[in-house]
């Protein structure tokens, strides 16, 4: 193994080292040692690892007593305040309420300089310059092992530190898969990697791939088997799931006494080399991806179910589909989590829409894709919808196939089966999963009686899941319904179908084409639904014309989001019972602990309301959490909060919103009562799949809003 090359530490004014114990050092000076008491050391801390090393001043209290806050917390936390700036000088420490650690250029932290070593090991590894990729990955993990923040407490600290622990195992991969491909004397760094990434995360799979192929590299065939079966028990018993398709087909490999492969390969097919594939990563979850072409835009392909890409590669027409797509186009492939080579989850642990929207935009950030065109086929046409309606400045066009708006039909959406239909079509997959070749008469009719592709389409969706992670896919699209939210795409959008489509029939494609404010709709001959079979020649015509001539016109400021309000019950009665000094020091409380939990999940303060706040979430789930999170927090205090939410479309103007889904969302908050958090129907469709559990509460009139609305109460977050 090389030895790793430290990162240059250049000359500095302000050092700061959150590695490790906190360290900052200004004019080579000792400044931690001359803050005065722990209190200042952890506010310190805090604001050295703020964006911007900025924090909003309610913020700071329960970083500064996470056991709870003293009788009178802003005229302690002046004291602190004053007693930290003198202490940092010639750093000061500015603002009121926004309050911003300014340190003396040119700064050097440790923990950016870590990240950035890593983003270079990450596009030299995707370039195959494996060498500068291990160097870098090392030089930052020399930085990282110390670990984030030694010694300090509180919940902002463990969050940062589950951050820190996952640009560890980040560096820990790229030293492995680096070592693997050089090869030689680096392969015993690779395994030593590898064997950290497996001690130190058991269910993230690609170490034990890792590892396995580390392990087979030096001979030790033996021991990587034995890694394949602690895993396949580990995921069994803990999570009721098997392997991926790929540590699975590595293991087969090895048993039988072929060699693996290497890690640097191409597969050529139909004239067209296969890339690499790489992994981007959202969390714990390791996405797949693929990157082919150069062109000027990027084109996303987000498929249907639980295909993976690397099967489809082994089907002449998709090389062909890709093949001419990848000629005017920066094609990104990739696999959905749960699915293909990405990461396996338990099959009672799908991924809701909201987390897969997150997964859409950690495999355009890998991809190193600011923007993006996304182009849906079937239940990925969902996906792009709600992708393109929350995120409209990374999405530059739609291209939804084959898609649809509600997956169970009722009285106002004919165009899909019942719900006893549905559930026997998911019960006939699950008894035939052995053998899905008579399925094609649905997904493609015309190659139903084609011996090579019955073969091909079976062995693409067992190396796509499980039977049992297969079926729970199909279930859990059971509960989709976006007719809520597709109108709020203002993004440029090409809707596709073909006439004859037998699983998701033509009327589907029909509504989205005029639910969709301006979208354009093209109606194709044919009856495949797999949108590279049948004549994809006729579907490529439409997209490339589209993507080509598609005016990048929207509204960036129209975006779909779950707006949420809170308010304190019986404000004024409190109010009057406390007095006015005591009550002002009970709502700074108030707002510092719903401002930490916006900060938590994800969420953006609009405005306060007097004794209760506007906010909005580009996702439900988030949304519900936070809501719930307040609710409970606020109790200790003597409080009582209710909260109401909605999703739909709003208008960012000057930070603030506007909108009907704002109204709406004030008048659901109004219907609850003391501790109750009240959701709308589009938000309970929303988190399907999430685990959030409600209480039916009927249909209501919200004053002022069109038509009566189904509203729920949180039952279980």
């Amino acid at each position: 193994m090389t030895a790793p090359t430290a990162v240059a530490e250049p000359a500095v004014r302000s050092r700061v080292r959150l590695c490790g114990p906190l360290a900052l050092e200004i004019d080579g000076r000792d400044a931690v040692a001359a803050v005065p008491t722990g209190q200042a050391r952890s506010l310190l801390a805090y604001l050295l690892t703020r964006d911007e090393r900025c924090a909003e001043r309610g913020a700071l209290f329960d970083v500064v007593w996470p056991g709870g806050a003293p009788k009178d917390p802003q005229a302690d936390l002046r004291v602190i305040l004053t007693r930290l700036r003198r202490a940092l000088t010639p750093a000061t420490l500015e603002g009121r309420q926004q309050l911003q650690l300014i340190l003396p250029a040119p700064v050097w932290v440790d923990v950016e300089v870590a990240k950035r070593a890593i983003a270079t090991a990450r596009a030299a590894a995707r370039d195959a310059a494996w060498g500068p990729a291990l160097e870098q990955a090392q030089a930052a993990l020399e930085l990282l092992r110390a670990g984030f923040l030694t010694g300090q407490e509180g919940a902002w600290a463990q969050d940062e530190r589950r951050a820190h622990e996952e640009l560890e195992l980040e560096a820990l991969e790229w030293i492995a898969r680096s070592g693997l491909a050089l090869g030689g004397a680096e392969l015993a760094g690779a395994q030593r990697a590898a064997r950290d990434l497996v001690s130190r995360s058991a269910f993230r799979e690609t170490g034990h791939r890792l590892l396995m192929e580390a392990l087979a590299a030096t001979g030790n065939v033996a021991e990587a088997l034995q890694v394949y079966d602690d895993l396949r028990v580990l995921l069994r018993e803990e999570l009721g799931a098997a392997p991926a398709a790929e540590v699975q087909a590595l293991h087969q490999r090895l048993l039988v006494g072929e060699p693996a492969p290497p890690p640097v390969r191409t597969v050529v097919r139909a004239g067209m080399t296969a890339p690499a594939t790489r992994y981007a990563r959202n969390g714990e979850i390791s996405l797949a991806y693929q990157v082919l072409g150069d062109g000027p835009t990027a084109l996303l392909l987000v498929t249907g179910w639980v295909l993976p890409m690397e099967a489809t590669w082994e089907d002449p027409a998709y090389v062909r589909f890709v093949e001419r797509l990848a000629r005017s186009f920066r094609v990104i492939l990739w696999d959905k989590r749960g699915t293909g080579l990405s990461d396996r989850v338990a099959v009672d642990r799908l991924p809701t829409l909201e987390e897969r929207m997150d997964d859409i935009a950690a495999v355009l950030d890998a991809a190193g894709a600011e923007q993006a065109a996304i182009a849906g086929m079937s239940e990925g046409a969902v996906l792009a919808a709600l992708f393109g309606a929350a995120h409209p400045e990374r999405t530059s066009a739609l291209v939804l196939y084959g898609g649809w708006g509600c997956t169970v039909g009722d009285e106002g959406y004919r165009a899909m089966p019942d719900r006893e239909d549905f559930d026997g079509f998911a019960a006939d997959v699950q008894r035939s999963w052995d053998d899905m070749g008579p399925f094609l008469a649905l997904w493609a009719p015309t190659y139903e009686h084609d011996p090579a592709v019955r073969e091909w389409w079976t062995r693409a969706l067992h190396r796509g899941a499980s039977p049992a992670s297969a079926v729970a896919w199909l279930r859990m699209l059971a509960d989709f319904d976006i007719r809520g939210v597709v109108g709020a795409i203002h993004t440029p959008t090409l809707v596709l179908h073909r006439a004859g489509d037998r699983i998701i029939t033509v009327e589907n494609g029909r509504w989205l084409g005029e639910s969709i404010p301006g979208a354009e709709y093209v109606e194709l001959a044919g009856e495949d639904h797999l949108w590279w079979l049948g004549d994809q020649d006729a579907l490529l015509d439409e997209v490339e014309r589209f993507l080509v001539g598609a005016a990048p016109v929207r509204e960036p400021d129209r975006v779909l989001a779950t707006v949420l309000f809170t308010d304190i019950v019986d404000s004024t009665r409190r109010a009057a019972e406390l007095g006015d000094r005591r009550w002002r020091d009970l709502m700074a409380r108030h707002e510092a602990i719903v401002r930490e939990r916006l900060a938590r999940f994800r969420g953006h303060e609009v405005k306060t309301l007097g004794d209760g706040f506007l906010s909005r979430f580009d996702g439900p789930a988030r949304a519900i959490r936070c809501a719930a999170a307040i609710r409970d927090a606020v109790l200790p205090l003597g409080l009582e909060v209710r909260a109401g939410l909605h999703t739909g479309e709003v208008d960012v103007v000057d930070d603030d919103v506007h909108g009907i889904a704002v109204a709406i969302a004030a008048r659901v908050a109004a219907t609850a009562a003391a501790g109750e958090v009240i959701v709308s129907r589009t938000v309970r469709d929303l988190v399907a799949g999430s685990g959030i559990e409600f209480e039916d509460r009927g249909t209501h009139d919200l004053k002022g809003v069109a038509d009566d609305w189904h509203l729920y109460a949180l039952a279980s977050a």
